[in-house]
């Protein structure tokens, strides 16, 4: 029994600690409890007030929307300020309500504009023109503010101001039609006038076709009596017409014989006196010369004093030929001199030449009848010098007076084988010797032309030519150029002269033998460029 007890002694403190067990887990299970049902409410009321948040941000957007809807119509209808109109086009988003709304309203009246187009076609006047259902109106109105995709822009118009424009535009179409209306009836009121004229002209042009056959008639029946009268006379006139012609031809027929006659008569002559001409010796165009002057004083460094001033129109650069003081006396024999000279083919022969003493060029005109001149050429210095008392003669000029020439043929008057016509014109020219007219061997034709005044015909050289000369043609068309400008002279009675003669009888001092070679050669310019000189002769 004892051994009982002291077993079931140690177990009582424990029932504290099992009622302090359970109370800790009750404890436990209802703090849980109370922390669950505190917590189920803070989520109820999160949940609730997200809920209240979102609603009312869709309520705020669909406001936002509905208020850029009222902004829309505000546009469209033309009402808005230009705040508005910025802030829209900066809030508006592609497919949100207010874009959406322009597009609905651009098609309602798009869309209205057409019906009410066919409208006024329907009420229109069945008389007037018809008018176009799609002509303006819908296409207006879409313009209004379009939205078709992609950012809204800015609009074109607005309502009131397509209406506004449609009061201006049908009050002037009303003006236009009621002066059409004007116009119209003046056009019918003119039409009516005319009409009424057209019945009178044609009134009158139905008695015109009455009255004027019968005038018509009436006057070819005259004129026919006249035609007929003057076909008499016509008549009558052509036998004495025709018999005074037969007249005429047969005395004509009698002049044409004795012209036939006459000419050959004539041919006859000129032929007698050519063949007469040809067997007379060529007078001395320079045989009548007198003197113009004289040499009064030789001065050293062959300078002499002349006799001829500024009162006998003497200038400077005037040449002269000087012969001695018995020179009209003993004539030209007593000048005339031989020379050695070769010729083209370097065999010497006697040449007779014409020598003056000296020739001179005036340098100087000192006073009316004094002037300085410089020998040019003087012959012979020692045996035949030019002293005081000489004779100063020149072909062309004389004492306050000088005669004009032309010039013909090739002038190389230096020998060097160029044609130095050009520089000879202008030395005479310098010296006052008037040139008329040259024959230009390029053109065949007179450069100028003779004249009244012409005293001399100075002849240059001719060029020649063998049977192979390759310019034997148009050397041939130059001599005979210059033949018949000889023979134009001779008909206008103009002296003919050689060119050394001329210048020799002048004063003017050239080249005194050039040769053939030469002379070819300066006619090369003029030969069309085929050789500078003649083909060999045949047989050299």
């Amino acid at each position: 029994m004892a051994k009982t007890s002291s077993t079931t002694g140690p177990a009582e403190p424990s029932q504290p600690l099992i009622i302090s067990l359970v109370f800790f887990v009750l404890l436990t299970i209802g703090l849980g409890v109370f922390c669950y049902v505190l917590y189920s409410d803070q989520k109820g009321k999160d949940d609730a007030v997200a809920k209240a948040a979102a609603d009312l941000k869709a309520a705020r957007a669909e406001a936002k929307d509905w208020e850029n809807v009222a902004k829309v119509n505000q546009v469209f209808a033309g009402v808005a300020d230009d705040a508005t109109r910025t802030a829209l086009l900066a809030e508006v988003k592609e497919g949100d309500k207010a874009y959406q709304e322009v597009q609905s309203l651009s098609k309602r009246a798009r869309d209205q504009a057409a019906v009410s187009a066919k409208a006024a076609v329907g009420r229109a006047d069945p008389k007037g023109p018809k008018a176009d259902p799609k002509a303006g109106g819908a296409d207006e109105f879409a313009a209004i503010w379009p939205a078709a995709g992609g950012p809204l822009g800015p609009p074109a118009t607005s309502l009131i101001d397509l209406a506004v424009k449609s009061r201006v535009d049908r009050d002037l179409a009303q003006k236009r039609a009621a002066a059409d209306r004007e116009g119209y009836a003046a056009a019918v009121k003119a039409m009516a006038d005319v009409s009424a004229e057209y019945q009178k002209a044609r009134k009158e042009f139905e008695k015109q076709t009455v009255e004027l056959p019968a005038a018509f008639n009436a006057k070819m029946a005259e004129l026919q009596k006249q035609a007929d009268k003057r076909a008499e006379v016509f008549t009558s006139t052509e036998a004495a017409f025709r018999t005074e012609t037969e007249k005429l031809q047969e005395e004509k027929t009698k002049l044409d014989d004795q012209k036939r006659r006459l000419e050959g008569e004539g041919s006859k002559l000129r032929g007698d006196l050519r063949d007469l001409r040809d067997k007379q010796a060529p007078p001395d165009q320079f045989k009548a010369d007198a003197p113009q002057g004289k040499i009064t004083r030789r001065l050293p460094e062959n300078v002499v004093e002349i006799d001829l001033g500024a009162d006998d129109r003497v200038k400077e650069g005037l040449v002269f030929t000087v012969l001695p003081a018995d020179f009209p006396q003993t004539g030209r024999q007593s000048r005339m001199r031989v020379y050695r000279e070769p010729d083209a083919r370097g065999r010497y022969q006697n040449v007779e030449r014409f020598t003056p003493k000296a020739t001179l060029e005036v340098t100087d005109v000192i006073g009316p009848h004094l002037s300085r001149a410089r020998l040019t050429g003087e012959a012979d210095d020692i045996r035949d010098r030019v002293l005081a008392g000489d004779l100063l003669y020149n072909a062309v000029w004389r004492k306050g007076d000088v005669d004009h020439v032309a010039l013909v043929g090739i002038f190389d008057v230096n020998g060097d084988g160029t044609d130095d016509v050009e520089a000879v014109v202008r030395d005479l020219q310098r010296m006052g010797i008037p040139v008329d007219a040259v024959l230009d061997l390029r053109t065949l034709k007179w450069r100028g032309q003779l004249g009244n005044r012409t005293r001399f015909l100075v002849e240059g050289q001719l060029p020649t030519s063998g049977v192979s000369d390759p310019n034997r043609d148009a050397k041939v068309k130059i001599t005979g150029a210059i033949a018949a400008a000889r023979e134009d002279a001779k008909n206008k009675a103009i002296p003919v002269v050689k060119y050394q003669d001329f210048f020799g009888r002048m004063g003017y001092r050239v080249a005194p033998n050039v040769t053939d070679e030469r002379i070819n050669q300066a006619a090369t310019r003029y030969l069309g460029g085929v050789g500078a000189t003649e083909a060999p002769k045949e047989g050299n």
